[in-house]
Formats: structure tokens, sequence, C-alpha cells
């Protein structure tokens, strides 16, 4: 399942993906499309900070966004999604469509389950 949906982790840390992309990253991207905040220092915090974290695909599986679950209770809110941007319309896009377009050619209906984690049982056999 970590490989057909692309399931990461994102470190207790809150410079962490900015920390990463100044590998020779431009972090204004990731800015726009709210993978990270802006902040007076430059560099923002990492909106998807200690969460499992889903890339969002479009039909044809390109990443377009991602969705983040948190990992403690206690961190709040449950679950984060990518800004809307040119990439990403949170209205027009439905998690796990690119994997179950496959399917729902060969079956007469399609199941949407509610939310990223939800529709990962959905697409095992059985």
């Amino acid at each position: 399942m970590v490989d057909a949906f692309g399931l990461g982790a994102a470190p207790d840390r809150w410079d962490g993906l900015a920390m990463y992309l100044n590998e020779g990253h431009k972090l204004d991207a990731f800015l726009n499309v709210g993978l990270l905040k802006s902040s007076d220092r430059g560099k923002g915090p990492d909106a998807q900070r200690n969460r499992l974290v889903f890339p969002i695909r479009d039909q044809i599986r390109r990443v377009v966004a991602f969705g983040g679950r948190r990992i403690n209770d206690e961190d709040e809110p449950k679950y984060i999604n990518s800004a809307e941007s040119a990439l990403f319309d949170k209205s027009a896009t439905l998690f796990g469509l690119d994997l179950a377009a496959g399917r729902s050619r060969r079956k007469a209906w399609l199941s949407s389950p509610r939310g990223t984690p939800t529709s990962s049982p959905v697409t095992e056999p059985g």
C-alpha cells in the first residue's frame, strides 16, 4: 500500500522540508502551493510537519497536491491538504481516481469514500 499510494512521512521538525529544499531548490513554488508557510525569517515552517503524507494525483497520475494526516492525536487539525493552486482545485480533484480508473472500466460502478486514508483500503482486493 505504501508504494501504490506513494505514502510518506514528514519529520517532526518545523523546518524539515525547508532544510531539504535549501539544497538548490527555490522555495517560492513550495510557498505558493502551501507546502511551506511564510514566516518573518524567510523560510516558512513545514505545513505537513509530523504527518503521514499522501500525494494527490490527477487522473493521469501527475502529483497536483498533498494531503497529510496527523500522527499524534494532540496535533490539530486532523487532516491538512495543500492549498488550492493552478494545479489543485479541491472541488475538481478526487483522491485515488488515478488508481480506480482502470478498475472502474471493468465494473459498472465506482465507490467514493470520504478522505485520503479512507480511500486506501477500498483499493485492496476483497
